[in-house]
């Protein structure tokens, strides 16, 4: 059945709210606002145009385009006050004039953490080249986004659309950002107008060359690798350790997290890792500087002030697609948040140095008397930890026995630190020569030292294997049931 078209014509009726909305005439209304409908077949809106005092601005507005209206939850003094504005576009400098309450700020400054940055105001948005530009906007979020829509101008005066709003990022706690918003090493608080587009990790660090992939086995980055900050780069060091499952060689891409939670395209690094049924361990670096802080509002370490993460990709060499390796999150950090590194002289922090750090397993009970070495005997033996090296002051980790009942047996260290015996309860296996090691561990279960095989002979207790007991009375459980 086709579609009928019902045209109307008349609207003189004008407003009917006493009668239900299914009953009025056809020529009434049930809502009606700020229109006018006393010429037959017209609506108009009510009142007519008037000039304000309010709007400073002189600009030429071409009819239809020119003129921008959003809300914001920031008031120009980037206090939290719902904010209405105006922004009034003149072609003859392709920029946007920003006025809250029509009156335009043309100067002035508010405060952040004893900062001054200048207030929205005139030529805040820079939409078009001079002489000419059409925008168009859009709002969302607090942000007003705009473009130049002029699509049939040949004068390539049409730019990037821009987006401009206010930011405000705690950039590098270095504590617990939810006590009292933490300890960040980089405030940011401004209002900011600039290109819309993501840009991927390499463009804001101005090349590819500056996403730094470093070996650390056996030593942090150097000054040489993170530089004096003076060239923004994205480094993630790393190191290997026995019996993982990557297995290959890999490469790494990543992707710059926009405040919002919008990710850029990726960026892929020039160097690959090759693995062996190894892990792999990460650990990122941003260079700031000498300081150990930076000063609020200055530029952003990364070259983009809304960056608030990096995510970090791999895949194995020659595939197409890449999997989520971790999150770096320019905020927060990780479970330890971010730690100042000063790269001239803490290359060595919490790397295991075999001529000053030492570990041990002593056969005593608490250091000085013997462990008993009788067969299925209950016993104490000792892990010797001897650690001059700098970086493991704080870090929990584990001592890992093998050789005993049952194996491994791990115990938890509250920090890795010299301890010249560390008791454990063990049990002895069997009778003979066995061998035995201690491993020692960090967070994250990865071998930071061990030693070497060590012959023992055990002697016969006499003892049943506790395992076969346990194995019979099991039997008997199931043979009853």
């Amino acid at each position: 059945m086709s579609k009928e078209v019902y045209k109307f014509e008349e609207f003189h009726g004008g407003l009917n709210d006493n009668a239900d909305p299914r009953d009025i005439e056809k020529n009434e209304f049930s809502v009606c606002s700020g229109v006018a409908v006393d010429e037959l077949g017209k609506i108009r809106l009510s009142g007519k145009a008037n000039a304000t005092a309010k709007i400073t601005v002189a600009a030429g507005i071409s009819p239809g385009y020119g003129l921008i209206s959003y809300k914001t939850d920031k008031s120009y003094l980037a206090t939290d006050v719902p904010t209405q504005w105006l922004g009034i576009f003149n072609p003859a400098d392709g920029t946007i004039d920003v006025s809250y309450d029509g009156v335009n700020i043309a100067s002035g400054n508010n405060t952040f953490d004893s900062q001054s940055t200048a207030q929205p105001g005139a030529s805040f948005i820079d939409v078009a080249t001079d002489g000419g530009g059409q925008p168009s906007d859009y709002s969302t979020e607090g942000r007003v986004r705009v473009c130049d829509s002029d699509f049939t101008n040949t004068s390539g005066q049409s730019l990037t659309p821009q987006s401009a709003g206010y930011l405000r990022l705690n950039l590098f706690h270095t504590t617990d950002e939810k006590t009292s918003e933490g300890t960040p090493i980089h405030k940011i608080g401004k209002w900011l107008s600039t290109a819309q587009s993501l840009k991927t990790l390499e463009e804001i660090l101005g090349s590819n060359a500056n996403i730094d992939i470093v070996d650390a086995t056996e030593a942090n980055p150097d000054a040489t690798e993170i530089g004096d900050g003076s060239t923004k780069r994205f480094i993630m060091a790393y190191w290997k350790a026995e019996g993982g499952g990557w297995n290959g060689v890999y490469e790494f891409g990543f992707c710059v997290v926009y405040a919002g939670n919008q990710e850029s395209a990726i960026s892929i690094a020039d160097t690959t890792i090759p693995l062996s049924n190894e892990r792999l361990n990460t650990q990122f670096y941003i260079p700031i500087g000498t300081a150990a802080t930076i000063t609020s509002n200055s530029s952003h370490k990364l070259g983009d002030e809304r960056a608030v993460g990096v995510n970090v990709y791999f895949r194995p060499y020659g595939e197409e697609d890449f999997d989520l390796l971790t999150k770096v999150d320019l905020r927060t950090g990780g479970k330890f948040h971010w730690k100042t590194y000063n790269s001239a002289t803490e290359t060595g922090y919490g790397v295991w140095d075999d001529d000053n750090d030492s570990l041990g397993l002593s056969f005593t009970t608490d250091g000085s008397v013997a462990s008993s070495a009788a067969s299925f005997t209950n016993t104490t033996v000792g892990g010797t930890l001897t650690v001059a090296s700098s970086g493991f002051t704080g870090r929990k980790g584990f001592l890992r026995f093998y050789g005993f009942e049952p194996s491994p047996i791990y115990h938890p260290l509250e920090t890795i630190e010299t301890d010249t015996h560390v008791p454990v309860a063990v049990r002895n296996p069997a009778a003979g020569t066995k061998i035995f090691q201690v491993q020692l561990l960090d967070e994250r279960f990865n071998i930071i030292a061990e030693t070497a095989d060590i012959d023992r002979v055990i002697t016969d207790s006499g003892r049943d294997n506790p395992k076969d007991d346990r194995k019979e009375d099991a039997e008997r459980t199931n043979q009853g049931s």
